[in-house]
């Protein structure tokens, strides 16, 4: 499985960066060989259109998930249609969110190594599944519930 991860800075000890599109660093996890790749964001200083670009780049990137702290909701729509799975709310250094949200085992292998977990648990928080919700509005406890599956426990959403 592929991911991208909004992160801070380098490295996997870097921490996950709480925007998408602002974001300094990209990094992108490949779960089955073990690659480990960070990269400058290029849309960091476009003056409009950050998190749309950035989708349209994760898409292009085919990752099947996205970890960061926060998605707009015109990113979120361009991910929900290529069907990537994005999680919200994510913290921690990218090694972290990667182990937490990529399933067990030792995902970010040492390079070379190509150790990586198959499994994808969902561990209920934001929008694992990508589901559009019309939901209650608990994510996150920021209180809306409209938007691509936003809307935890009581949503009614399709994923």
């Amino acid at each position: 499985m592929k991911i991208v991860i909004s992160a801070t800075a380098q490295g996997q000890d870097a921490s996950v960066d709480a925007r998408l599109g602002r974001c300094a660093y990209f990094a992108v996890v490949d779960t089955e060989s073990g690659d480990f790749q960070a990269m400058p964001n290029p849309f960091l200083e476009t003056n409009g259109g950050a998190g749309t670009r950035t989708a349209q780049w994760i898409v292009g990137q085919r990752a099947e998930l996205l970890l960061t702290g926060r998605c707009g909701p015109k990113a979120a729509m361009v991910l929900e249609r290529a069907g990537v799975r994005v999680v919200e709310g994510v913290s921690g250094s990218v090694a972290e969110a990667v182990e937490r949200h990529a399933g067990q085992g030792n995902v970010l292998a040492p390079a070379g190594a190509g150790r990586g977990a198959g499994r994808e648990p969902c561990d209920g928080i934001a929008r694992c599944g990508g589901g559009r919700g019309r939901g209650n509005g608990a994510a996150m406890g920021s209180g809306r519930g409209m938007g691509v599956g936003r809307g935890l426990g009581n949503g009614r959403g399709r994923g």
